[in-house]
């Protein structure tokens, strides 16, 4: 499985020898916090049991950034956690074999020092190669140097995604510009900092000033279309669910507890119908009142609900550039197109794709991936509109770019959410357009 370039900008490499007071899954999620996009857990002096330990508790964070985790050379531990791929050095088996025993789903990363070896690997099955050391590092003894034309060269010469490595930190990055690499996996400015995230961060920035690897475009070459969201998206519609149960026992002449509104958010449509029955004496089955809840919410769709600030103007520039458009969404269809034929949203879309018709819910990336194949579009070229934190980092693991829309229902995930997204948004009023 080819690994998505982006992802490579910044592999973090860990070292759990130095790390201030910090374990290792915590220094994982700050470095994350920073900006790293990839990480190598290499942890030489492990025993297996707890490697396989280590490995499952930095995979929980990774999961939950959409972060892919590498396991180096230990592909028997990739496979058993779950992890994401596994990367070998020179002397750490056959390429081909270790394909075999991962699969063809897992990323395979192979380290080179020459392009003969990088050639070499790619025909054998790599997904992307590590090369270095390009510096003097104390994470490696007896390294045989690469040279910046020995690393343009390996770069020329394969078509798979290139990384250097060794004794990389935010002063020298400048001296690999213009050499091709997509990345830089980091070893001891990372985890040997008193402060993982701001070295990430800093990292950044050293490859922003060096034009290393590709960050986050908003530009018509890079976004060749984009999927909707409905709720909390396009429609201003959370509050709405949020508070339907409360307004419905209003509507009905039931004196509310104090708590009630927090209570009625934790229940199932069906849940709280059994509640407004037995509970609060509302009259008529439980089937009846779930009927007319949803009356309710009918009538808010097609009727009252309005667009978030910003969307449509958004929505009519992506339009205008030629950018085909999708609506992937947890509502069903009865309900968003009364609401879109009204707002005069519906012209805009190419397809309406809802989880219920599909079968599937937002937890997996496969309605984001059946959008784009209706699109046409490639997933990495494929902006998402999201804002809630389970479907942000749904469409994110599966390679797609997340433009993440602030609403109230996810303000205790802003922080995971902006670690995640490639572009977040406070409102649609902060859109920067199309470049």
């Amino acid at each position: 499985m080819r690994p998505d370039r982006k992802k490579l900008r910044l592999y973090a490499v860990t070292d759990s020898g130095n790390l201030h007071g910090l374990r290792l899954p915590q220094a994982v999620e700050e470095v994350i916090k920073g900006g790293a996009s990839m990480i190598q857990l290499r942890e030489k002096n492990a025993d297996d049991s707890r490697l396989l330990k280590l490995a499952e508790e930095v995979l929980a964070v990774t999961d939950r950034y959409a972060v892919p985790l590498i396991i180096n050379d230990r592909a028997d531990i990739a496979v058993q956690c779950g992890a994401a791929g596994v990367h070998i050095g020179q002397e750490d088996g056959s390429v081909r074999q270790i394909r075999r025993m991962i699969g063809e789903d897992r990323i395979l990363g192979v380290s080179a020092h020459t392009a003969e070896e990088a050639v070499q690997a790619e025909k054998d099955g790599a997904d992307y190669l590590g090369v270095g050391a390009v510096f003097p590092t104390p994470t490696k003894k007896n390294t045989v140097p690469v040279s910046p034309e020995t690393l343009a060269e390996i770069c020329s010469a394969v078509t798979i995604p290139v990384v250097a490595i060794g004794g990389i930190n935010s002063a020298n990055t400048d001296l690999l510009r213009g050499t091709g690499i997509d990345g830089i996996a980091v070893v001891s400015a990372l985890f040997a900092s008193e402060n993982p995230k701001r070295a990430a961060q800093d990292l950044i920035a050293g490859l922003d000033r060096a034009g290393i690897g590709s960050a986050f475009s908003l530009s018509a070459d890079q976004i060749r279309g984009a999927i909707f969201d409905v709720d909390g998206t396009i429609l201003d519609s959370m509050k709405m669910w949020s508070t339907l149960g409360y307004r419905f026992l209003k509507e009905n002449g039931v004196s509310l507890p104090e708590n009630i509104g927090q209570r009625l958010q934790a229940v199932t449509l069906d849940e709280g119908a059994e509640l407004f029955r037995a509970q609060f004496g509302i009259p008529g089955t439980a089937e009846e009142i779930k009927a007319r809840v949803l009356q309710m919410v009918r009538d808010d769709y097609r009727l009252h609900l309005g667009c978030k600030p910003g969307v449509v103007r958004v929505i009519k520039e992506l339009y205008a550039a030629g950018i085909p458009l999708c609506v992937a969404t947890a509502t069903d269809r009865d309900l968003i197109l009364p609401a879109f034929e009204r707002l005069g949203l519906l012209p805009f879309f190419r397809d309406i794709l809802t989880c219920g018709e599909l079968g599937i819910s937002k937890r997996s990336p496969q309605i984001y991936i059946e959008a784009a194949k209706r699109l046409g579009t490639a997933p990495d070229q494929t902006l998402v509109f999201e804002d809630v934190l389970h479907a942000v980092r749904s469409a994110a693991s599966a390679g797609f770019p997340v433009a993440a829309v602030y609403d109230d229902n996810s303000a205790s995930d802003i922080e995971t959410i902006r670690t995640i997204a490639s572009l977040y948004l406070n409102s649609f009023e902060e859109w920067p357009g199309l470049r």
